[in-house]
């Protein structure tokens, strides 16, 4: 599988010199072979320059539906029998998202149309949980790389649940 990651290109030698072989190394472990990043400058135009306004507001769309699929998957994790029986469900969905954008749905109405990804996945008792808010770099917060390294995975299984600021912010 390929992929590409869309980052925001360094104006010298600072921590967001590194994001580029960071998502190149994660998302080669995530299994796709061929891996191309696309740098942007850091102003608000650039990504409209790269991709004209439709691609641009496409790619915004598209981002903040994967942020609310993601948002919705934390939220809910800490609340089921088996944590992780939320992964196949929600990448399964992700699939379908993805190929219903590849055939013209907007991002935001093919997100809707798997609103009942979870539907099935046993739920524990309710119960109060604690509550976090997680802070800092992305790797911690959003990469799957090494599971003791996916901050939230590892909090929600012990039963809390995590607040974890969105990529499209």
């Amino acid at each position: 599988r390929a992929a590409v990651a869309l980052g925001v290109a360094t104006c010298g030698p600072c921590r967001f010199a590194l994001f580029a072989p960071a998502w190149r190394r994660a998302l080669r472990a995530a299994g796709h072979a061929r891996v191309e990043v696309l740098s942007i400058a850091q102003d608000p135009t650039a990504l409209g320059r790269l991709l004209g306004s439709e691609g641009a507001a496409a790619v915004l769309d598209a981002l903040a539906a994967g942020d609310a699929l993601s948002e919705v998957v934390r939220r809910l994790r800490p609340y089921l029998a088996w944590p992780d029986a939320i992964d196949g469900a929600a990448e399964a969905a992700l699939e379908r998202i993805v190929l219903r954008i590849a055939g013209g749905t907007e991002p935001f109405a093919a997100l809707a149309a798997e609103r009942h990804f979870h539907v099935g996945l046993e739920r524990r008792t309710p119960r109060a949980l604690g509550r976090i808010a997680l802070i800092g770099e992305p790797w911690a917060l959003h990469v799957d790389g090494a599971p003791q390294l996916h901050l939230p995975r590892v909090l929600a299984r012990a039963g809390i649940e995590v607040e974890v600021p969105p990529l499209s912010l």
